[in-house]
């Protein structure tokens, strides 16, 4: 399971690679922000276990930051 969202959220990070410029960065924080937001809403509308799937995505995205990172370093 953990591995189809860590391929979901490449692509995700992909296609925003591609919308800027090949800034691999800003991408990972444009989903990140993105997947706060979707985070928030779901949990202010009592939509408990769509806001837990999300922060597992969040919890995922920030792994492979973390990986890059490393990998940059």
């Amino acid at each position: 399971m953990k591995e189809l969202r860590m391929k979901r959220l490449q692509k995700e990070v992909q296609e925003r690679v591609l919308m800027n410029d090949g800034n691999l960065n800003k991408s990972f924080q444009e989903v990140l922000d993105n997947l706060y937001k979707e985070y928030e809403l779901c949990f202010d509308n009592d939509r408990i276990v769509q806001s837990i799937e999300i922060h597992r995505d969040i919890n995922t995205l920030k792994e492979m930051i973390n990986k890059y990172n490393t990998l940059q370093d």
